[in-house]
């Protein structure tokens, strides 16, 4: 068992605190340190970051576009009405309601990341879990077309592939960029929502032969199940909970449970 430190009236574990100090000198080392962070409740050795259109099973390329594209098709017809959005504006917004895309969910809050890493964790199971911390703007600069250290916005992604949304999306583009969305969703602002967009089948850990992790750009942490309390715990000192992450009735409902 571990030496427990107390700080304050909250107590934490020395390997809490270390996990706390590897992020912090993460973030350092990112321009304006704004380190981008995904948290996991599951952890698995094999796991991948794989944006959702591609954790499904197709054989091709052309086959994964062509259904994304009949699935926006789908959503920007039938759904006009409610979200009055097209382009880069309604992938952010499908996105955001679960629709599989080629989006991998990102935020610029550790806090938020750690309270996704919280929610649905089975530590009693003793099940891991796992923090993702990336460069978007190393990213960025590594990648062929854009070899900027700056996010992309939607209009910068009009004008690097000659196209709108979806059209644009073809072989040609084959490698992940680091998106800055124009947020237009509550949830979307709360949750200081960024994206990467994932080219093809290979997932982000793997693109570039594996160097995105051997340059640092790509770090994952591990947290161990026995951090859990210490997790819960700075998640209350900080004053995160779901209301701060879904600012609405069914936010302020799972809150309300909670309540002990």
């Amino acid at each position: 068992m571990e030496n427990i430190l107390v700080v304050g009236e909250s107590m934490f574990q020395p390997s809490f605190l270390s996990f706390l100090q590897e992020v912090a000198s993460f973030s350092s080392h990112v321009q304006h340190q704004n380190a981008w962070f995904r948290g996991q409740h599951r952890y698995y050795q094999t796991a991948s970051l794989h944006a959702g259109l591609f954790r499904m099973e197709k054989k091709t390329l052309r086959a994964y576009t062509e259904w994304e594209k009949e699935v926006y098709r789908e959503f920007l017809y039938n759904g006009l009405r409610i979200h009055q959005l097209s382009s880069w504006e309604l992938l952010y917004a499908m996105q955001h309601y679960g629709v599989k895309t080629r989006l991998l969910d990102w935020t610029e809050s550790f806090l938020i990341a750690l309270y996704f890493v919280f929610e649905g964790w089975a530590y009693d199971q003793k099940e891991d879990a796992v923090i993702w911390m990336l460069d978007p703007y190393r990213l960025n600069e590594k990648h062929p077309l854009w070899k900027k250290p700056v996010l992309c916005t939607t209009d910068d992604m009009k004008n690097l592939l000659g196209k709108d949304y979806p059209a644009c999306m073809n072989e040609s583009f084959t490698n992940s960029l680091a998106l800055f969305p124009e947020r237009q969703l509550e949830r979307i602002i709360v949750q200081k929502s960024v994206f990467t967009l994932q080219a093809n089948q290979v997932p982000l850990e793997k693109e570039y032969d594996g160097a995105l992790l051997q340059q640092g750009i790509l770090k994952k942490v591990v947290l161990p199940f026995e951090l859990a309390a210490d997790v819960e715990r700075f998640l209350v000192l900080c004053g995160v909970d779901s209301f701060m992450i879904y600012p609405d009735l069914h936010g302020l409902a799972q809150k309300v449970n909670q309540m002990k």
